[in-house]
């Protein structure tokens, strides 16, 4: 993004989480996400070209579940919700047609919403 000769691009997306060890472990081991550095209160974890961060609350950084989605684009909805139902992840409901595509919805453990994307 340009804006009056100076460019911004998204870096990365921290998530204020309550169990770091436990996000961790979730944005790994089930979403298939890979850890590119830890710390001591938590971790970056890279999705495609996305760098999303665990980080245990502190102060007024708090998890904050219900201000944020976070948008998994996948070209095979069916199969991705059907790998990680057997991950033992829980749906809020099956998958739905929308105008923009399917979706189907689920939380992290700390309550953030998800949702694997199929664009129409």
């Amino acid at each position: 993004m340009e804006m009056e000769g100076i460019s911004f691009k998204v870096s990365h997306i921290w998530l204020y989480v309550k169990d770091t060890q436990k996000s961790i472990q979730f944005y790994r081991d089930i979403m298939g996400f890979k850890v590119v550095e830890t710390f001591p209160d938590g971790a970056l974890l890279k999705a495609g070209e996305l760098l999303i961060g665990v980080h245990r609350e502190e102060g007024d950084r708090k998890s904050l579940p219900g201000g944020t989605s976070i948008i998994i684009y996948t070209k095979n909805i069916q199969k991705g919700y059907d790998i990680l139902r057997q991950r033992g992840v829980t749906f809020l409901a099956r998958i739905e047609k929308e105008p923009y595509g399917l979706i189907a919805s689920f939380k992290d453990p700390d309550g953030y919403l998800l949702e694997l994307w199929q664009p129409s």
